[in-house]
């Protein structure tokens, strides 16, 4: 658990401080305290190695294999956004390396996580031959073969093998030939695998692809970037439009989340694409909504278990988790449209506020119409006759929306017993005209009682 841990928050030393203590089990006089280390363990601890960066906000712009970045990693006092791991001598290849030799030595054999390790650590200092290699060796992927002909007839594993490839196997071959700057190889390996193996490619690996082209589909740097190597790779703009469109249509027919739509709503405003920006702005705006409905019905379930149940019974803990984490999601949700929408207003006044009327006069009322529960304060701009400001969300209105988050909209409840008295006094009107029929009395006298009823009793 505590190498598991160390795994997943990315703590190199307590890794190895974990490791030491259990290797150091192996000279202990009583059978019963020895305890060895298994395929997991290894796997973990080559896994903290790998990704000791993993909650870096650098991790995915600094693990580039460019030469300034090669060069810097090498030094014994690395800057701190590039101290996670080294390469040379003492980096993490030969570390990674040595580990499993050790692992062959004890007698264990590697399943898939053991061969992805490797592969990461190699292509960290730029060694793609070795990961190459094993794929060919492991999994029959001949890279080469993908480059001349395209789609070659891959070796099928059986799947109860240890070694099957699974789609934490396809995240791994995206990341490794992204770091390394080659996004267009990357998507073609993992297209072709998970062809061959009918293999879903998860919205996480996605999501990686949108992070690296959005890295790669940047303006053009410097002479000073292009010096250090920071051009390489560099995608046309049109770039992330293209991966988009791959992904949400056939065959992987993928439903974007919030954080994609952040990555694409940002390049396309980059790229002063306004109009498609709006379009995704509003379909992620639809599901920011289906997000804020969801939060209510978890909301509603939390709130019926605190007065059904018991305070500390196990249904209570459980909604009350699920109604933090959504809400949590939703507060979240409600940033990525605050920012859009701020960007969308300000980012493109420097080319249509000041020189067309349309978008001055129109399109930005109309955007602060629409989103206007998003924003704060007041909206100025300079257009080509003077300033405009425009009120947006007053404090007031953000009270109110969080109070009825917390306590429940009473508009709805009060729609819905309205309803539900309509429907009773007609049931009541039906049935006094039956009996006002049945006993021989007129049905215009009928309806003038009915409608005398209904108006004391409404009032």
């Amino acid at each position: 658990m505590l190498l598991k841990a160390a795994k997943f928050t990315g703590h190199q030393g307590v890794a190895d401080l974990t490791w030491k203590t259990l290797l150091s089990n192996r000279y202990q006089v009583m059978e019963s305290r020895k305890i060895l280390p298994d395929v997991e363990c290894f796997n973990y601890y080559m896994a903290t190695m790998c990704w000791s960066d993993i909650l870096s906000p650098f991790h995915s712009d600094r693990l580039r294999v460019v030469s300034h970045y090669k060069d810097l990693r090498q030094w014994d006092e690395r800057p701190h956004a590039l101290n996670r791991h080294r390469i040379g001598s003492d980096g993490v290849r030969i570390s990674v390396s040595g580990l499993f030799r050790h692992m062959v030595t004890a007698g264990l054999v590697g399943d898939e996580e053991t061969f992805r390790m490797l592969m990461v650590s190699a292509s960290r200092e730029g060694d793609l031959e070795t990961a190459r290699t094993i794929l060919k060796k492991v999994w029959q992927i001949d890279i080469d073969a993908l480059k001349n002909s395209g789609s070659p007839e891959l070796n099928k594993i059986v799947p109860d093998s240890p070694l099957y490839p699974s789609e934490k196997l396809i995240r791994t071959i995206a990341h490794i030939y992204c770091i390394n700057n080659n996004l267009p190889m990357a998507m073609r390996v993992i297209d072709q695998i998970s062809r061959q193996y009918s293999i879903t490619i998860s919205t996480e690996t996605w999501e990686d692809l949108l992070k690296w082209t959005a890295v790669f589909a940047r303006k053009r740097g410097s002479a000073s970037h292009r010096e250090k190597g920071l051009d390489e790779g560099i995608l046309p703009p049109t770039g992330m439009t293209d991966v988009w469109v791959n992904m949400i249509s056939e065959p992987y027919s993928v439903k974007p989340t919030l954080p994609m739509y952040n990555i694409f709503i940002r390049n396309l405003i980059s790229r002063r694409q306004i109009g498609e920006a709006q379009v995704q702005i509003a379909e992620a705006y639809r599901l920011h909504h289906k997000l804020a409905n969801r939060v209510n019905h978890y909301r509603i379930l939390y709130e019926n278990s605190l007065t059904r149940r018991k305070l500390d019974s196990a249904v209570t803990a459980i909604r009350q988790k699920d109604f933090i984490f959504h809400r949590l999601k939703l507060r979240i949700s409600r940033l990525y449209m605050r920012q859009w929408v701020n960007f969308l207003i300000y980012h493109p006044s420097e080319y249509l506020t000041k020189y067309h009327a349309n978008w001055a006069f129109q399109e930005i009322p109309n955007i602060v119409k629409n989103y206007k529960s998003f924003l704060r304060g007041e909206i100025s701009y300079q257009t080509y006759t003077g300033h405009i400001r425009l009120q947006t969300g007053k404090p007031q209105d953000t009270k109110l929306r969080i109070w009825r988050r917390r306590y429940g909209d009473p508009g709805p409840k009060r729609r819905r017993l309205r309803r539900s008295l309509g429907k009773l006094l007609k049931r009541k009107e039906y049935r006094q005209t039956q009996d006002r029929s049945a006993a021989g009395g007129s049905n215009e006298l009928a309806a003038k009682v009915v409608q005398d009823h209904r108006m004391y009793g409404l009032h």
